[in-house]
């Protein structure tokens, strides 16, 4: 019991941590109620990616989960940004988000969902750990790997959300946005399948994807800042 306590919390404040700081960014705050239904459909969009891929893989070899490859690096990379994508665009759609008032506000809602993405992943992995025989080192075996995906997976979702949310927002004010929205869910798979590449290529060598990210962080808030200089 009290070591499921333990994977819970350690799965989770990754995607906590990361929410409270994007948060910040946003001068006018979201209301709560939809930040969290956000999230929670982050968690659902991760599940049901999970079951497309394994579905995928039982009909096709397209991908491989034992031997990945760029292709399957790629296809599965798409598969998440669209599905996360695909959920909070049904929450606006839905006018689940009236208060989408600003084009700042998209790239949250985006980035919410992808960190309840990253929660259910970062819990998967702690639940994983948790149900192997207990043993003296199984919590610093958890907390590592979870600080692993702070710094790094937990992040990137993120971030590639975050790209999204921003070219949907410019495609909303230039009145084109499928055509923006589709440059995004592009960039946003190709730097999503380059961190992945990044991570299995260079196992013990965590300063390419670091620097990678840090990159990606920087443009990401370039764009917080334009957005926030624009009303819709």
């Amino acid at each position: 019991m009290v070591i499921t306590l333990i994977a819970l919390i350690l799965g989770t404040i990754p995607s906590f941590a990361w929410l409270l700081f994007f948060l910040k960014e946003d001068i006018h705050p979201e209301p709560k109620k939809l930040i969290f239904t956000t999230f929670i459909s982050g968690l659902v969009a991760a599940l049901f990616a999970l079951l497309v891929m394994n579905l995928l893989s039982k009909m096709t070899n397209i991908i491989d989960v034992n031997h990945l490859n760029v292709v399957s690096l790629l296809i599965m990379a798409g598969i998440e940004e669209v599905v996360k994508f695909f959920f909070v665009f049904i929450l606006i759609k839905n006018r689940l988000c009236d208060e989408c008032e600003e084009p700042i506000d998209i790239m949250i809602y985006m980035i919410t969902a992808a960190l309840g993405f990253a929660a259910f992943e970062n819990l998967a992995v702690t639940f994983n750990l948790a149900a192997s025989p207990f043993n003296d080192l199984l919590i610093g075996q958890m907390t590592g790997a979870i600080i692993f995906r702070f710094i790094g997976a937990t992040l990137l979702h993120a971030l590639s959300s975050g790209v999204i949310g921003y070219w949907w927002a410019i495609g909303i004010l230039r009145y084109r946005a499928r055509k923006y929205i589709i440059n995004g869910l592009i960039i946003a798979t190709l730097l999503h399948t380059f961190f992945n590449y990044l991570i299995l290529s260079f196992k013990d060598v965590i300063i390419y994807p670091t620097v990678f990210l840090s990159i990606i962080a920087f443009l990401t808030f370039l764009n917080f800042d334009q957005l926030r200089k624009k009303n819709l």
